[in-house]
């Protein structure tokens, strides 16, 4: 029964260790991604309303509708 406890105990601590640098990662880039995907997200409603501001108008969230927008200028 003593073999088997280094093992298990060398398997924890990798994993330890890689939950949290996965951790620490998502954490440094969550922000920036965040910053990325508005961008896209504006850039392309930029270019498929041609319009130059966006105001979010209240929708009931049935079916694949989220969101709804309306652009101006």
């Amino acid at each position: 029964m003593k073999h088997i406890f280094k093992p298990a105990f060398s398997l924890f601590a990798v994993a330890a260790i890689t939950t949290a640098l996965l951790s620490l990662v998502r954490d440094v880039t969550l922000e920036p991604i965040e910053i990325q995907r508005k961008a896209v997200h504006e850039r392309t409603m930029r270019e498929l309303l041609d319009a130059a501001e966006f105001t979010e108008l209240p929708a009931p969230k049935t079916g694949s509708i989220v969101r709804v927008f309306e652009g101006a200028g």
